[in-house]
């Protein structure tokens, strides 16, 4: 009888250790979790900037073509002028 007594002592210490590991993991979990939202979120700032960035350089290579083919014109008027 004693030694049965001794098996479920272990068995419920064990137990009470498997349940503080499950809980560390959870913890673990959940830490994980809350550090890929933050990924995540940075990475769509990220993106956001990105977007925001290709916009600007579209805009400035549209203008750049437009002055191009501005002094295209003007070349081409003052070269009508003879001195």
């Amino acid at each position: 009888m004693n030694d049965l007594v001794t098996k479920v002592a272990e068995m419920a210490a064990t137990v009470e250790q498997m349940s503080a590991s499950a809980e560390e993991v959870s913890a673990s979990v959940v830490n994980t979790t809350v550090h890929a939202s933050e990924a995540a979120k940075y990475t769509q700032e990220i993106s956001n900037n990105t977007q925001e960035q290709l916009a600007a350089m579209e805009e400035m290579s549209s203008s750049a073509s437009s002055l191009s083919k501005l002094a295209e014109s003007l070349q081409h008027q003052v070269g009508k002028f003879n001195i």
